[in-house]
């Protein structure tokens, strides 16, 4: 917990900062992940939104469209209003959000980690 309050109180200085955590199956890595930011809400003044990529090994993962539609219907849009094609929903989502959330998740793929300038990131993944 230390040190996850250390990252994200560390001076944004142009770099992302990130906190990955990581264990086998079972450990009680996603547990950290949320009970650190419960405590951690005042870092997050935007709230929070937590999307199970479902990458820990059992199931399909997500895949990026519907982890997206998650997203915003987290931020308040219906079934009705999110757009079929993954382009739109991405568009969308700049518009909502920008750079202000917090992603978690257990990502499968390096590529699906991307945090922003200046806001805190947390993920949790399983090996």
């Amino acid at each position: 917990m230390k040190r996850l309050d250390e990252e994200a109180r560390r001076k944004a200085d142009g770099l992302p900062r990130l906190a990955l955590l990581y264990g086998p199956e079972g450990m009680g890595v996603t547990t950290l992940a949320t009970h650190w930011g419960v405590r951690a809400a005042e870092l997050f003044p935007d709230g929070q939104i937590q999307v199970d990529l479902r990458g820990g090994g059992t199931g399909t993962p997500l895949d990026a469209a519907r982890a997206l539609g998650e997203v915003l219907r987290q931020l308040g849009l219906s079934d009705e209003e999110l757009p079929p094609a993954f382009a739109e929903r991405q568009e969308l989502f700049r518009r909502y959000a920008a750079d202000r959330l917090s992603p978690r998740g257990t990502p499968r793929r390096r590529s699906r980690v991307g945090p922003g300038p200046g806001c805190p990131r947390r993920w949790a993944a399983r090996w």
